[in-house]
Protein backbone atom coordinates (compact mmCIF):
# COMPACT_ATOMS: atom_id res chain seq x y z
CA UNK A 1 0.00 0.00 0.00
CA UNK A 2 1.18 3.13 -0.98
CA UNK A 3 1.85 6.36 1.82
CA UNK A 4 -1.13 8.02 0.43
CA UNK A 5 -3.14 5.20 0.50
CA UNK A 6 -2.07 4.87 4.39
CA UNK A 7 -2.67 8.32 4.83
CA UNK A 8 -6.34 8.19 3.73
CA UNK A 9 -6.98 4.91 5.50
CA UNK A 10 -5.55 6.56 8.80
CA UNK A 11 -7.68 9.89 8.19
CA UNK A 12 -10.55 7.88 7.39
CA UNK A 13 -10.53 5.67 10.78
CA UNK A 14 -9.27 9.45 12.53
CA UNK A 15 -12.76 10.31 10.95
CA UNK A 16 -15.10 7.26 12.09
CA UNK A 17 -13.16 7.63 15.49
CA UNK A 18 -13.98 11.29 15.87
CA UNK A 19 -17.99 10.44 14.64
CA UNK A 20 -17.89 7.82 17.52
CA UNK A 21 -16.42 10.16 19.71
CA UNK A 22 -18.89 12.63 19.09
CA UNK A 23 -21.55 10.34 19.05
CA UNK A 24 -20.23 9.24 22.50
CA UNK A 25 -20.33 12.51 24.21
CA UNK A 26 -23.83 13.10 22.70
CA UNK A 27 -24.85 9.92 24.46
CA UNK A 28 -23.03 11.05 27.86
CA UNK A 29 -24.35 14.36 27.45
CA UNK A 30 -27.93 12.90 27.02
CA UNK A 31 -27.22 10.54 30.45
CA UNK A 32 -26.45 13.70 32.35
CA UNK A 33 -29.40 15.15 31.37
CA UNK A 34 -31.59 12.32 31.69
CA UNK A 35 -29.55 12.15 35.37
CA UNK A 36 -29.60 15.61 36.17
CA UNK A 37 -33.72 15.38 35.80
CA UNK A 38 -33.81 12.61 38.19
CA UNK A 39 -32.24 14.37 40.73
CA UNK A 40 -34.12 17.81 40.43
CA UNK A 41 -37.32 14.79 40.61
CA UNK A 42 -35.96 13.45 43.82
CA UNK A 43 -35.15 17.00 45.33
CA UNK A 44 -38.71 18.07 44.32
CA UNK A 45 -40.41 14.81 45.95
CA UNK A 46 -38.76 15.12 49.01
CA UNK A 47 -39.41 18.86 49.40
CA UNK A 48 -43.26 17.96 48.63
CA UNK A 49 -42.55 15.47 51.21
CA UNK A 50 -41.45 17.04 53.86
CA UNK A 51 -44.31 19.42 53.68
CA UNK A 52 -46.87 17.02 53.83
CA UNK A 53 -45.22 14.97 56.92
CA UNK A 54 -45.63 19.11 58.49
CA UNK A 55 -49.59 19.20 57.84
CA UNK A 56 -50.23 15.80 58.55
CA UNK A 57 -48.46 16.40 62.12
CA UNK A 58 -49.84 19.78 62.51
CA UNK A 59 -53.60 18.44 61.25
CA UNK A 60 -52.65 15.67 64.17
CA UNK A 61 -52.72 17.88 67.02
CA UNK A 62 -55.40 19.44 65.85
CA UNK A 63 -57.32 16.48 66.09
CA UNK A 64 -56.37 15.53 69.32
CA UNK A 65 -56.64 19.12 70.66
CA UNK A 66 -60.29 18.65 69.29
CA UNK A 67 -61.16 15.67 70.74
CA UNK A 68 -60.08 16.32 73.97
CA UNK A 69 -62.02 19.92 74.20
CA UNK A 70 -64.90 18.03 72.76
CA UNK A 71 -64.70 15.90 76.38
CA UNK A 72 -64.15 18.79 78.52
CA UNK A 73 -67.12 20.72 77.06
CA UNK A 74 -69.91 19.39 79.22
CA UNK A 75 -68.14 20.64 81.60
CA UNK A 76 -67.84 24.20 80.91
CA UNK A 77 -71.59 23.67 80.41
CA UNK A 78 -72.95 22.42 83.64
CA UNK A 79 -70.24 25.41 84.97
CA UNK A 80 -72.54 27.45 82.70
CA UNK A 81 -75.66 26.05 84.02
CA UNK A 82 -74.63 26.48 87.44
CA UNK A 83 -73.40 30.10 86.94
CA UNK A 84 -77.74 30.64 86.08
CA UNK A 85 -79.18 28.79 88.79
CA UNK A 86 -76.68 29.49 91.63
CA UNK A 87 -78.03 31.25 94.89
CA UNK A 88 -75.53 31.11 97.30
CA UNK A 89 -72.68 33.93 97.04
CA UNK A 90 -69.80 31.64 98.45
CA UNK A 91 -70.76 28.99 95.55
CA UNK A 92 -71.45 31.53 93.13
CA UNK A 93 -67.51 33.60 93.91
CA UNK A 94 -66.26 29.96 93.26
CA UNK A 95 -68.23 28.50 90.07
CA UNK A 96 -67.27 31.96 88.77
CA UNK A 97 -63.11 31.23 89.49
CA UNK A 98 -63.18 28.13 87.96
CA UNK A 99 -65.39 29.01 84.76
CA UNK A 100 -62.80 31.80 84.50
CA UNK A 101 -59.75 29.33 84.89
CA UNK A 102 -61.27 26.79 82.34
CA UNK A 103 -62.06 29.76 79.47
CA UNK A 104 -58.53 31.18 80.03
CA UNK A 105 -57.22 27.07 79.39
CA UNK A 106 -59.44 27.16 76.12
CA UNK A 107 -58.10 30.14 75.36
CA UNK A 108 -54.51 29.01 75.32
CA UNK A 109 -54.54 26.14 73.66
CA UNK A 110 -56.38 28.09 70.79
CA UNK A 111 -59.70 27.27 71.46
CA UNK A 112 -62.63 29.88 71.16
CA UNK A 113 -66.18 30.51 71.88
CA UNK A 114 -68.56 31.95 69.00
CA UNK A 115 -69.27 35.26 68.74
CA UNK A 116 -73.22 35.40 68.30
CA UNK A 117 -75.15 38.26 68.18
CA UNK A 118 -79.08 37.92 69.67
CA UNK A 119 -81.57 38.74 67.52
CA UNK A 120 -79.45 39.54 64.87
CA UNK A 121 -77.71 36.53 63.03
CA UNK A 122 -79.70 34.38 61.13
CA UNK A 123 -78.96 30.92 61.64
CA UNK A 124 -76.11 29.38 59.64
CA UNK A 125 -75.46 25.77 59.24
CA UNK A 126 -71.96 25.87 59.70
CA UNK A 127 -72.00 27.07 62.77
CA UNK A 128 -75.77 26.88 64.38
CA UNK A 129 -77.49 23.39 65.00
CA UNK A 130 -81.14 24.57 65.68
CA UNK A 131 -82.99 23.24 68.16
CA UNK A 132 -86.39 24.60 68.46
CA UNK A 133 -88.50 27.35 67.06
CA UNK A 134 -89.57 30.19 68.89
CA UNK A 135 -92.36 32.75 68.40
CA UNK A 136 -91.72 36.39 68.35
CA UNK A 137 -93.82 39.49 68.01
CA UNK A 138 -91.60 41.80 65.89
CA UNK A 139 -91.48 41.41 62.19
CA UNK A 140 -87.67 42.44 61.99
CA UNK A 141 -86.39 39.29 64.58
CA UNK A 142 -88.21 36.66 62.54
CA UNK A 143 -86.01 34.38 61.51
CA UNK A 144 -83.37 35.32 63.53
CA UNK A 145 -80.98 33.78 66.31
CA UNK A 146 -83.28 34.66 69.48
CA UNK A 147 -81.18 32.32 72.40
CA UNK A 148 -78.23 30.55 72.53
CA UNK A 149 -78.95 27.21 74.24
CA UNK A 150 -75.35 25.76 73.99
CA UNK A 151 -72.48 28.07 73.15
CA UNK A 152 -70.63 26.78 70.12
CA UNK A 153 -66.74 26.14 69.50
CA UNK A 154 -63.77 27.06 67.16
CA UNK A 155 -60.09 26.00 66.91
CA UNK A 156 -58.96 28.06 64.73
CA UNK A 157 -61.21 28.35 61.99
CA UNK A 158 -62.44 24.53 62.48
CA UNK A 159 -65.76 24.06 64.31
CA UNK A 160 -65.33 21.55 67.39
CA UNK A 161 -68.67 22.26 68.45
CA UNK A 162 -72.50 23.95 66.42
CA UNK A 163 -73.68 26.52 68.67
CA UNK A 164 -77.36 25.06 69.71
CA UNK A 165 -79.36 28.19 69.04
CA UNK A 166 -83.28 28.72 69.13
CA UNK A 167 -84.45 30.65 66.04
CA UNK A 168 -87.76 32.83 65.91
CA UNK A 169 -90.68 32.04 63.22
Amino acid sequence: MSEIGKKKLKSEEINDLSEDLCKNCLELEKKNEDEKNNYLRLVADFENFKKRSSKDKEDSYKNITIGVVKKVLPVLDDLDRSLVYSSEKAIDAGVKIIHSKFIDILEKIGVKKMKIKLKNDLPDSNKHDVINMVDVEKEDEKGKVVSIIEDGYLYGDKVIRFAKVSVSK
